[in-house]
């Protein structure tokens, strides 16, 4: 009989002991404060470049001519003495600003010249050497070939080449005209062309736009969490 009253004592015992050891996981709840990222849209102010707008009033070429004397002397004795027009051609490009401010635009010339000659020989279909050297005239040869044939493409590489830079500064709506002669090009021996190429000059535009930005919000969240427990402790939380 002692002997199971100690039994039962230990048992017990070890029952208390167990009821107290944390055993079991439970769930409990913990609300948290956290920041998170909230996207909302947003006027933006920024700087944008543009050219000027212009308008090409007109560009064409006219003629100028300055005088030469000319003088064949042979054996002290002159033969030919005479003064003649040189004609040389002249380029006229005319703007007129377009736009709400003032500004500098650049008017690029380029002319192209080679003798009459040589541009036969390299790029004229209609010109032949032996008339050219049989005719009583050479240069009214030339002067008769219908130069609109002549080949640009071939004659390029041997032209002499003119540039010329000029600036024109206008207010809104004014117009000007930029304007390049190129005395060196002899019409009456020379073919020429020309090319020309306008840089407008720019100005900054204050311009707006929706852009998305992002700030951080302050929220509350609810987390589980887990945690063991004496079996006495849990089972009185079932009640």
């Amino acid at each position: 009989m002692k002997k199971v009253v100690i039994g039962i004592v230990i048992v017990v015992a070890i029952a208390l002991v167990a009821g107290f050891v944390p055993l079991i996981e439970v769930p409990y709840t913990i609300t948290v404060t956290c920041y998170e990222d909230e996207p909302y849209e947003a006027i933006e102010t920024y700087s944008e470049t543009q050219l000027l707008v212009y308008e090409l009033v007109e560009s064409y070429t006219e003629t100028d001519s300055y005088k030469v004397r000319y003088q064949i002397v042979i054996g002290g004795i002159v033969f030919q003495d005479e003064i003649v027009d040189v004609f040389y051609p002249v380029g006229y490009v005319t703007l007129q600003n377009k736009d709400s401010v003032s500004g500098t635009f650049g008017v690029q010339f380029t002319f192209y010249a080679l003798e009459k000659l040589q541009a036969g020989m390299y790029g004229h279909p209609d010109f032949n050497f032996t008339d050219y050297l049989a005719a009583e005239d050479p240069d009214s040869y030339l002067d008769k070939l219908d130069w609109g044939k002549l080949d640009w493409d071939e004659v390029m590489i041997f032209c002499d080449v003119y540039d010329e830079q000029e600036s024109l500064i206008l207010e809104p709506d004014e117009a000007g005209t930029a304007m390049t002669a190129i005395s060196d090009i002899d019409i009456d021996k020379h073919v020429w062309k020309w090319v020309y190429t306008i840089t407008e000059p720019t100005k900054t535009v204050e311009k707006e736009r929706i852009v998305t930005k992002y700030r951080q919000v302050e929220r509350e969240r609810t987390e589980t969490h887990y945690k063991k427990v004496p079996i006495f402790e849990y089972l009185f939380s079932r009640f």
